[in-house]
């Protein structure tokens, strides 16, 4: 069966939106900056009963070692970056809250864009790896969030930037893609809280503007835009008439009076 290509949204303000398409760099936040009060938040062992501990697992249990992976996770934490994304671009919650009322940009990235990773599943065997001077290979995976009403349990021998794969089941509709990097110890941060990560004009495929774009600001963008990103489906998200949804138009260069637009052609 033939693979599907996935595009990755990212939500954005009119001028972040702007650094982003002039600039040819994306945005990584650190875990202790991200919006989530309770993120990269879980459940040990040590925080449920025998009874509970799979038979598989209670062989291994050591109090000890189940404290120190708690430990080791605290440490760990604030060495890697995270890009969050999202598999819709039509949420109206998300245009409100990330896009500046709906005055803001969604930018659409293909899935083979330089920052991706390879896809993370949580695996046993998809743990991180330090060698012998404790230094962390190169690594960047990609994980679909998962949502839930309870905190993760992170169990022995379970990689360590699991519970970055949790979020609680309020933050569903988001249906967040992230991405997750290990941030060298010697890289200082692009700006507070985060670094900047380039990707290829090729790899973006999308430019949506918010339904509060006026016809002007499109016709400018889309002069500035068009032929720098020239594998970008541009539109407009507008509101329906019998619902509260929002639905995608394209941008066709002949719709709109423009002289931006025009020129562009």
């Amino acid at each position: 069966m033939k693979h599907r290509a996935l595009t990755i949204f990212k939500y954005l303000s009119k001028k972040r939106a702007q650094d982003v398409l002039d600039n040819g760099k994306i945005g990584f936040t650190r875990v202790s900056h991200l919006n989530d009060p309770y993120e990269s938040d879980f459940r040990t062992l040590l925080e449920i009963s025998i009874e509970d501990i799979p038979n598989n697992v209670k062989d291994q249990y050591d109090i000890s070692e189940d404290t120190a992976k708690l430990t080791h996770w605290k440490q760990l934490k604030e060495e890697f970056v995270v890009f969050c994304g999202s598999r819709i671009d039509d949420s109206v919650l998300m245009w409100s809250h990330y896009a500046d009322n709906h005055k803001g940009v969604v930018i659409g990235f293909g899935e083979t864009a330089s920052f991706m990773g390879e896809p993370y599943f949580g695996k046993y065997d998809e743990e991180i790896v330090r060698n012998e001077r404790g230094e962390i290979a190169p690594y960047s995976k990609t994980a679909i969030v998962q949502y839930s009403l309870i905190k993760p349990i992170l169990k022995l021998g379970m990689p360590t930037i699991e519970p970055l794969r949790w979020k609680s089941a309020c933050w569903s509709y988001e249906e967040e893609i992230r991405v997750v990097k290990h941030l060298p110890s010697s890289r200082e941060d692009d700006f507070e809280g985060g670094i900047l990560e380039p990707f290829e004009n090729e790899h973006i495929f999308v430019i949506l503007f918010g339904a509060r774009f006026t016809q002007d600001e499109i016709g400018r963008w889309y002069y500035r835009y068009s032929q720098r990103y020239p594998n970008a489906r541009f539109g407009q998200m507008k509101l329906c008439d019998d619902d509260y949804r929002l639905k995608r138009q394209p941008i066709i260069s002949n719709n709109y009076s423009s002289p931006y637009i025009k020129e562009a052609h």
